[in-house]
């Protein structure tokens, strides 16, 4: 028969009659909802059955309590010692496997059941991705492009859940060189070049065209300096401003402000990042007397030295029209640069030039 916290039955039967409310010291204490059973200094509290009996410890009627030993939970760490790995899915003999043409995109679900339905987090343990294929989350797959090249990548990954369990799984990707440019992979005339990088593939695309397959008309493409999420306002920066006016005020917006330079010697400069064929402007004023009427332009790929924008086959630097509202100036001719200065140099008298741009090109 079983002795139910047998230990703590005597020690009520003995010593209910003596105290009714703890108080430091006792062996017992009741200090509702608590009781509370201690030994003396130098004492043993020693829970014992007697012979086929048993000892029961537990927390609540429901399961949810816990059981602490210097700070440690008991349950939890009891839990863990039961807890099981991660199973993984649609697991084979010969591991996950799969063949994939050179270019071609790569995704691969990382899939596993956790008997106690914990959180599961995935590494690779051993062997290497492929250059450019990594594991991403949400959901957790393997994802990348695949080479054009001939090669077998053999790894492991390892799936751990929140106990530190752990299931691992061998995978195999095999990658096929194919000759991309069969395809027809290039737009507009592009000339296609066979490598065995990235996708397989470059385009070397005429002036006018951009992008990795020449499908991008870059004197209509935006280079986005009207976003900050693409040209940082770090990357804007101007000279002799006009009282509290920012070089960010110079992003062309609907509704934003227009940077205003103090004279003729202002301007804005706008860091592209990284260099680009530049074909277009578009600039607008802020209203009929603060516009600037003209302005020129100056460009640099190291942001130290700049030239002006010439007339063609002339040292004659290009006079370009500004307006009130948003109009297009067209380069004389595309140019290469990744540092854009604009300088307003007429306006009207007693005025300052204000303004806002955008530009037009194709990233290189």
């Amino acid at each position: 028969m079983a002795l139910y916290i047998g230990i703590i039955s005597i020690f009520l039967c003995v010593v209910i009659s003596l105290a009714t409310a703890g108080s430091p010291g006792d062996v017992l204490q009741l200090d509702y909802p608590n009781v509370a059973v201690a030994a003396q200094d130098n004492g043993t509290l020693l829970g014992q059955s007697g012979q086929n009996g048993d000892i029961y410890i537990q927390p609540t009627r429901n399961g949810s309590g816990t059981i602490l030993f210097d700070g440690y939970d008991l349950l939890e760490i009891i839990d863990i010692i039961n807890s099981m790995p991660p199973i993984w899915r649609l697991h084979g003999h010969v591991g996950y496997s799969g063949t994939f043409e050179g270019g071609s995109d790569i995704e691969i679900p990382l899939e596993v059941l956790d008997p106690e339905n914990q959180d599961v987090r995935f590494e690779l343990v051993a062997g290497d991705f492929p250059v450019g294929v990594n594991i991403v989350k949400h959901p957790w797959r393997i994802l990348g492009v695949a080479l054009d090249e001939d090669a077998i990548y053999t790894f492991t990954i390892r799936a751990t859940d929140a106990s530190d369990k752990y299931a691992d799984a061998v995978f195999k990707i095999e990658t096929i060189e194919i000759d991309q440019c069969v395809r027809e992979m290039c737009h507009n005339n592009g000339q296609c070049n066979n490598t065995n990088t990235q996708r397989g593939y470059t385009c070397t695309c005429p002036i006018e065209y951009g992008g990795p397959t020449c499908d991008v008309t870059c004197k209509t493409t935006a280079l986005g300096v009207a976003k900050p999420s693409v040209i940082p306002d770090a990357q804007l920066s101007a000279y002799l401003s006009r009282y509290v006016s920012k070089a960010s005020d110079g992003r062309l917006l609907e509704n934003g402000n227009h940077w205003c330079g103090e004279n003729a010697n202002s301007w804005l400069q706008v860091d592209l990042g990284s260099t680009a064929r530049l074909f277009r402007l578009e600039t607008a004023g802020a209203n009929s007397t603060f516009f600037a009427k003209t302005y020129t332009v100056s460009h640099s790929s190291d942001g130290i030295t700049f030239n002006f924008i010439n007339d063609v086959n002339t040292t004659i630097v290009h006079t370009f029209m500004g307006s009130i509202s948003a109009e297009y100036q067209t380069l004389p001719e595309p140019l290469e640069a990744r540092f854009v200065r604009i300088h307003p140099k007429t306006y009207e008298s007693h005025y300052h030039p204000c303004f806002q741009v955008e530009m037009y090109g194709c990233w290189l």
